[in-house]
């Protein structure tokens, strides 16, 4: 048995080794077509500029740099433009925001996604260190709550960074990765920057790119705003980054499992005059506890799962209650098409595993006249399945999960209680297993 155990170690170790090397940096990925670049040593590009009419707020572009100011209390003052981005592209959005004055309990923001309803999307930073990244759709998401960091410059220029990566979001504040999570559709089309009431602020070098790897060469395109976005109507996505996430879960399952364990026939045991009843086994409910890796389009587990099962044999006298356990040594999910991208997804499943069952009195002595040495037996085998499933987000975290396994078992070994392994063959069974669960992914914020 240990030599079936290796190569689960191995795989095992593997993935744990891919987990440790993985990471993203702002350096993976650099500008392949510019959409959109304005570093505010004009106003060519028609930004909305002046004092507002209550003389509440004002903007203006000089010094290469634009400057918004709130002068009232409760009035926060955004400015945009409308520029198309094919969401279906891996893309960027980058600027370099400045605290100047005023509260420093709130923040200042990059926005992104923005609809005329104001719906939309906010980066934002505060002078008092910290950072925070939310969604208005009539009413507030964040999609991470302030937090503090030492990234934040409090009286410097801030460079904030917003990526989308096949289908992650991924935030940079100076260069520096602090966030990952879903990507969300837009609302609308319209990018800008949103101030903090009685504060101002300024900003310089807003530019949206669509991105490729940095291993490939760079195509450098600048182009009228609106002929860019005109001619890049094709939807490229990039498959080279790996984002992995680790998850936890628990399922109840229903095991059927029925073919040579028929309840009719037996094992001798060579040298040691044990007998070994072939059980009959009733089907049964079980739960099982998982832990592995999700990506884009695989998900990689593995797990223990345990049930009670009743049985019975030839010899009357001799049934009971089993408890089996299936070790999974390496499950593989494959989202179909492009499901890995919606809230349903529909997959398929491999399944490579290891049981053990053992049967309470199911072995005897042949050599006596009664059965007073009745004693307990393990039978042992591997599992091979592939099946069918759906996985269903439920929030940021979680997700509901409906599989169906049909599996195919063949027994490895038998073993009555003090006596060694015996090998056996021959020994084929059909496992059905139905099992509803529920994942937590760490970082599927």
């Amino acid at each position: 048995m240990n030599k079936l155990l290796k190569p689960g170690n191995f795989i095992f170790f593997f993935f744990l080794f891919i987990v440790s090397k993985a990471q993203t940096n702002y350096e993976d990925y650099k500008a392949s077509e510019t959409i959109f670049a304005d570093n505010f040593s004009n106003n060519n590009i028609g930004w909305v500029t002046g004092i507002s009419p209550d003389n509440c707020y004002i903007s203006k572009i000089e010094n290469g740099v634009m400057e918004i100011t709130s002068r009232c209390k409760g009035i926060y003052p955004s400015y945009w433009m409308t520029r198309v981005i094919d969401q279906t592209r891996n893309f960027e959005i980058e600027t370099d925001l400045l605290f100047v004055q005023g509260e420093s309990d709130n923040g200042i923001s990059l926005v992104w996604g923005k609809d005329d309803k104001y719906n939309r999307f906010n980066f934002e930073i505060s002078s008092n260190g910290y950072y925070k990244i939310f969604q208005f759709n009539g009413n507030y998401t964040n999609l991470k709550d302030w937090t503090a960091s030492d990234l934040v410059k409090k009286t410097d220029w801030n460079k904030v960074t917003i990526r989308k990566i096949d289908s992650r979001y991924y935030f940079y504040l100076n260069e520096k990765l602090i966030y990952t999570s879903d990507f969300y559709p837009f609302f609308g089309n319209q990018i800008g920057f949103q101030d903090n009431q009685n504060t101002t602020m300024r900003v310089d070098n807003l530019k949206v790119d669509y991105l490729k790897p940095a291993t490939a060469s760079t195509k450098s395109i600048q182009a009228n705003p609106i002929e860019a976005v005109n001619n890049s109507s094709s939807a490229i996505t990039s498959n080279n980054a790996i984002v992995l996430q680790p998850f936890v879960g628990a399922s109840a399952d229903f095991i059927l499992l029925t073919g040579n364990f028929d309840g009719k026939s037996l094992f001798s045991l060579p040298e040691s005059n044990q007998v070994v009843l072939v059980p009959k086994l009733s089907p049964s409910p079980g739960f099982g506890i998982q832990f592995g890796i999700k990506s884009k389009h695989v998900e990689v587990d593995w797990a223990y799962n345990l049930s009670m099962m009743k049985y019975t044999s030839v010899d009357a006298e001799l049934s009971g209650t089993s408890t089996n356990h299936f070790i999974r040594l390496l499950g593989v999910k494959g989202y179909l098409g492009k499901s890995f991208e919606k809230k349903i997804k529909p997959y398929i499943y491999f399944d490579w595993s290891l049981a053990i069952s053992s049967f309470e009195n199911i072995s005897y002595s042949s050599t006596g006249s009664t059965k007073e040495n009745i004693t307990s037996a393990n039978y042992m085998g591997m599992i091979v399945g592939l099946g069918t499933g759906i996985q269903m987000n439920t929030g940021k975290n979680f997700a509901f999960d409906l599989r169906i396994l049909p599996e195919y078992y063949f027994g490895t070994d038998v073993k009555s209680k003090g006596f060694r392994d015996y090998p056996i063959k021959q020994f084929n069974n059909f496992l059905l297993v139905s099992s509803i669960g529920i994942n937590y992914y760490f970082n599927k914020k």
